[in-house]
């Protein structure tokens, strides 16, 4: 009997997943109208790094083992690990900013394919996390927001660069990371060989 009940009870979670009705799916709280807010917690956290950043027309230096980048004006960037510019993959992973007195400005941690986290100040801390066509994001008061078909997200006003996330670019001499879905977006990096 106790068999019959695990095949029953699988199949009841099976066709509750086929069907999308019954399921208890959490409700789109990630919305249009939450990406077009001028102070959803993405774009004041990503705003708020401006602060200890480098300014945007800044170039910083790389080192020659691309393990660090440096700013004339005292922030520094390390990358763990040190970017491989001669890649076929964007090689900007885990980085870690400086300000100019050493102290936490920022640290990106991507986790590949499912998401990010971005902390601001060593103690502003947004995550957003995807798994299929779901996206999630933890804001830094704990306030969570969901989509169950990120698709959607898409055909917002704001478009594919409304969504919380970043811009990479790079050559093997130089990189560059901006966050977008901010107005105007916020660049974290610009560096290249000297």
């Amino acid at each position: 009997m106790g068999q019959l009940m695990r095949y029953l009870m699988a199949g009841c979670v099976v066709a509750c997943l086929a069907a999308e009705t019954g399921c208890s799916e959490p409700p789109d709280t990630l919305t249009c109208e939450w990406l077009a807010m001028a102070d959803n917690c993405w774009k004041t956290t990503a705003l708020s790094a401006v602060s200890c950043l480098p300014p945007e027309a800044d170039r910083g230096t790389l080192s020659a083992d691309n393990a660090m980048c440096t700013y004339a004006s005292g922030q520094v960037a390390t990358f763990s690990p040190p970017l491989d510019l001669l890649g076929d993959d964007d090689p900007i992973r885990n980085f870690t900013i400086t300000d100019a007195n050493g102290a936490p400005c920022v640290q990106w941690q991507e986790q590949g394919e499912t998401g990010f986290t971005l902390v601001v100040n060593g103690s502003q801390t947004f995550r957003e996390s995807t798994s299929g066509f779901n996206i999630d994001v933890t804001c830094p008061d704990g306030t969570k927001f969901h989509n169950g078909n990120a698709l959607d997200l898409l055909s917002c006003d704001t478009g594919l660069f409304g969504l919380p996330g970043e811009a990479s670019g790079w050559t093997d001499t130089s990189v560059s990371h901006s966050l977008i879905g901010v107005e105007p977006s916020v660049a974290l990096l610009d560096c290249s060989k000297s």
